[in-house]
């Protein structure tokens, strides 16, 4: 076990972290891009089109969620590494 523990690097879990960034945000996408299109054929005056508006919003706000953790990430990544000790 302790071995799979320090085989388990730093590199291992950025690489992890992208691929999950990236997925989400192509969920997002195809959710913003689907509501989108659903938009268009109804007419405003539709039910449904209120709820479409609110599922487009949400997936909007979580992708802009999405993209600041990104540029989070990479911003740390790009910092400088420090470590304690003499």
């Amino acid at each position: 076990m302790d071995d799979l523990i320090r085989g388990y690097t730093v590199e291992e879990d950025a690489s992890l972290t992208r691929g999950v960034i990236f997925e989400i945000r192509n969920f997002l996408g195809a959710s913003v891009g689907f509501g989108e299109l659903a938009q268009q054929d109804l007419d405003p005056s539709h039910p449904a089109f209120a709820h479409v508006a609110q599922a487009l919003q949400a997936a909007q706000r979580a992708y802009a969620v999405v993209r600041q953790f990104d540029h989070e990430f990479h911003r740390r990544r790009l910092e400088p590494q420090t470590t304690k000790g003499g």
